[in-house]
């Protein structure tokens, strides 16, 4: 490929994702300030699969969602797949946007572990139910995904 055309290739490409701006957009102006996405929400989408036999839906819906609301967090939404593998799949939105993702725990993660270990009578007794929680599960993929709220 004639490396001019290659280059003019790449500029352009550069130009449209700018700001995440897709490639059927005009490129936005030359950009004079850094500025964040506007207008968009966050959300994780974890798939489960679980071993036969195991708690990992009862440990959501009676121990986990309740712990979310007892500490004030947004509780993820739970649904169940009616056609092939049986998976349980857990939509949670990330309050701090992208920036979640770079922390650890983040505030509303302590929240409710606190509010899960007072529920369950201790902290340890918290990690145990995480424990179990997570050994009920034999597969586990997680996405990021984003959407438009204007």
């Amino acid at each position: 490929m004639n490396t001019n055309i290659f280059a003019a290739v790449t500029a352009i490409g550069a130009l449209c994702c700018l700001g995440g701006a897709a490639v059927a957009q005009t490129p936005p102006a030359f950009p004079t300030k850094a500025e964040k996405v506007k207008g968009v929400r966050y959300l994780t989408i974890e798939t489960l699969e679980s071993k036969p036999g195991s708690r990992t839906w009862e440990i959501i819906s009676k121990h986990f969602i309740p712990a979310a609301k007892a500490a004030g967090v947004p509780a993820p939404q739970v649904y169940h797949s009616e056609t092939g593998i049986p998976r349980t799949i857990v939509v949670a939105e990330l309050p701090g946007g992208t920036d979640d993702l770079e922390w650890q725990y983040t505030a509303d993660d302590l929240k409710w572990m606190n509010a899960l270990a007072k529920q369950e009578g201790g902290q340890d007794k918290a990690m145990a139910l995480l424990k179990e929680y997570g050994e009920g599960i034999t597969r586990r993929s997680r996405d990021v995904v984003h959407m438009h709220t204007n």
